[in-house]
């Protein structure tokens, strides 16, 4: 539940971030026969997901789970879903390394420099604009059998030049300590 810092009315935007997240939960229960899943990382996600449930026109097709799951956990239930909508970009990489694809809200520059960095920068939405929300996961939706086709490749290059950092890295610790 991001506290819009800089926003001129912070309650008003928090209240389009939950209005904007419940239309996309409706919607894919509405047009997909989908259930909505709402997984906390914190107490404070926690709210924000029972907030979400209580603006939802279908109430009980969302599930908010309150267990304190471990990543490996959280990737099990990932891998299960065929869309995830994330505003905590952990969540977000955790599920596209088990092949899900994500609308990313952007709440921190990080979430749109990962998604670009994946060439998957068309799935964010800056938490500030949340007008195109629904439209974009209405696009994710459609496009979700061919996200989950690149994504594979895309992680793995990401993974490759991250390993590739840490290697120079230590070679450079390396050096500094000879």
């Amino acid at each position: 539940m991001h506290s819009f810092p800089g926003a001129d009315d912070p309650a008003s935007q928090q209240r389009l971030y939950f209005h904007a997240v419940a239309a996309a939960a409706d919607y894919v229960v509405e047009h997909h026969a989908g259930r909505v899943l709402v997984l906390p990382q914190t107490l404070e996600d926690l709210r924000a997901g029972r907030l979400v449930q209580a603006q939802i026109n279908h109430q009980d097709a969302l599930l908010v789970l309150e267990d304190d799951l471990a990543p490996s956990q959280l990737q099990e239930l990932y891998a299960g879903c065929s869309l995830v909508l994330g505003t905590r970009m952990h969540a977000n990489i955790l599920a596209m390394c088990v092949n899900t694809p994500v609308v990313a809200i952007g709440y921190q520059p990080k979430t749109a420099g990962i998604m670009s960095d994946l060439r998957l920068g068309e799935w964010v939405v800056p938490i500030e604009e949340l007008d195109d929300l629904l439209r974009i996961v209405r696009d994710a939706w459609l496009a979700a059998d061919e996200l989950r086709q690149v994504l594979p490749a895309k992680i793995a290059a990401l993974r490759s030049e991250a390993t590739a950092r840490a290697a120079d890295l230590r070679a450079m610790l390396d050096a500094r300590d000879a």
